[in-house]
């Protein structure tokens, strides 16, 4: 990966920025996730030269789409989120994706476990109608939030904000 310490906390804000859109809105924008990949293929550029930027650049974006085109295709994450990681290669390269791949699936899984445990006391709550009458007080004061948060599932995106964190931290570039 090897990026100097501004760029990679410029990247770590950018993904931050995809992280918080995921949780607030339960999507990340086109053009942001656009932004990250040009901004990558850039900043590899003015690294490697035209040459080696652009072959790092490639191969970390395929790295990253080949990687989660199969969570993809299982449903277990979204569209977004498989572009995100894509954009991440053109910054990082194929060996750091593949790094901060494994990272983010890792800490996937356990976010995953934790919202299921959430999710399966949510329900036990709705059984004793005490999650109806939260529901009901809290509907007043933001109508339909609770409901989209419940439908769009868990936002991936953080747990590719800790895959990148978890990458910088372990080679030395946090």
């Amino acid at each position: 990966m090897s990026l100097p310490p501004e760029l990679g906390l410029f990247l770590v804000g950018l993904v931050g920025v995809a992280a918080l859109s995921d949780v607030r809105f339960g999507r990340i924008p086109n053009g942001l996730l656009l932004a990250i990949a040009g901004l990558g293929l850039a900043a590899r550029l003015a690294m490697a030269g035209p040459a080696g930027g652009l072959v790092a650049a490639a191969g970390g974006l395929a790295v990253g789409l080949a990687i989660w085109i199969g969570p993809f295709a299982l449903r277990w994450v979204g569209a977004a989120d498989v572009k995100l990681v894509a954009a991440l290669g053109a910054w990082l390269g194929p060996l750091a994706t593949l790094r901060v791949s494994l990272a983010t699936g890792l800490v996937g899984g356990l976010m995953g476990l934790v919202y299921l445990l959430v999710k399966r006391r949510r329900f036990a709550l709705d059984a004793m109608q005490v999650q109806l009458l939260q529901f009901r007080v809290m509907r007043r004061f933001s109508p339909g939030t609770e409901e989209a948060v419940r439908e769009r599932g868990m936002p991936y995106a953080v747990a590719i904000l800790a895959g990148l964190l978890t990458e910088m931290l372990l080679s030395g570039q946090l």
